[in-house]
Parts: C-alpha cells; sequence; structure tokens
C-alpha cells in the first residue's frame, strides 16, 4: 500500500512538471514600431488553405498564405518574416479565447478568437508589426514585411 501511495506522488508530480513546462515559455522581443495598412479579412471558420506557408517567404509574385498557431497560450512562430501582399491567418488552438491586436496602431484587431477560430490579415505595406494578446498581454509576435 505504501509502494502505491509513493508510486501515485510521484506520477503526480511528473504530470505537475510536465504541465508547468508546457504552459511556460519566453515571449520576449524587442521589435521596432512602425504604423502600416493592411487589410484586414476577420475571424473565420474554415481551415486555412492548403498552400499555407509557416518558413521564411519564397523568391516569387504571387501572394502567399502563412499560418500562426495560438497554443499554450503563445503565438508559433513568434516571428513570421513576410512580403507585401502576404496574409497571415492565426488559429487558435487554446480552449480560452486569444485575440490578435496591434501594439501600436490599429492594424491586427481581431474579436476574441475561441477554439478552432481564425482571423486573417493581409499585409500591404512594409514594416515591423508587433502583436500581442489583449487578455494575456505576456502573448507576443511580431510580423516582419519585407
Amino acid at each position: 500500500m505504501k509502494r502505491l501511495v509513493i508510486t501515485l506522488v510521484v506520477v503526480f508530480a511528473a504530470l505537475v512538471v510536465a504541465g508547468i513546462l508546457i504552459l511556460s515559455g519566453n515571449n520576449q522581443y524587442s521589435p521596432d514600431q512602425t504604423q502600416n495598412q493592411g487589410t484586414q479579412t476577420g475571424e473565420v471558420n474554415e481551415s486555412p488553405e492548403n498552400n499555407t506557408q509557416t518558413g521564411p517567404p519564397e523568391n516569387n509574385d504571387q501572394p502567399q498564405t502563412y499560418s500562426v498557431e495560438i497554443k499554450s497560450y503563445a503565438f508559433n512562430p513568434l516571428s513570421l518574416t513576410i512580403n507585401v501582399g502576404d496574409t497571415v491567418i492565426w488559429t487558435n488552438m487554446d480552449s480560452v479565447g486569444h485575440t490578435v491586436t496591434s501594439d501600436s496602431g490599429s492594424e491586427l484587431n481581431s474579436q476574441y478568437l475561441y477554439k478552432n477560430k481564425n482571423y486573417s490579415y493581409t499585409f500591404t505595406q512594409s514594416g515591423t508589426f508587433p502583436y500581442h494578446c489583449k487578455p494575456h498581454p505576456y502573448m507576443k509576435g511580431t510580423v516582419i514585411v519585407e
């Protein structure tokens, strides 16, 4: 019986540590702030298109679509470099609501996104666009438009 209690305590402690590691992350950055304009398409229910990118911009003239996943109270990727005319789609994977809100200006201004909801924005000018989540201001991200 004593052995069972010790085993349960060890398993519980391991789960607590794993939960802390999953929820913790270093989301600090110091981007330059620039005011720019773009096209906001708002919340959509569909999944992002199959041509969605997560890596660096490709060298072609066609606008690209990039994905940012909101998961475990973090934006992933934390920083994204794209080209003018490209679109970014943020998808919330958490069970709590999040927003995509510009640190300065009003170019990024989503409503609350709940689980599996999306918000997209097409960037029409170059610059650096830092953003955060209103209810969780420690959640930060940056889009760099070249």
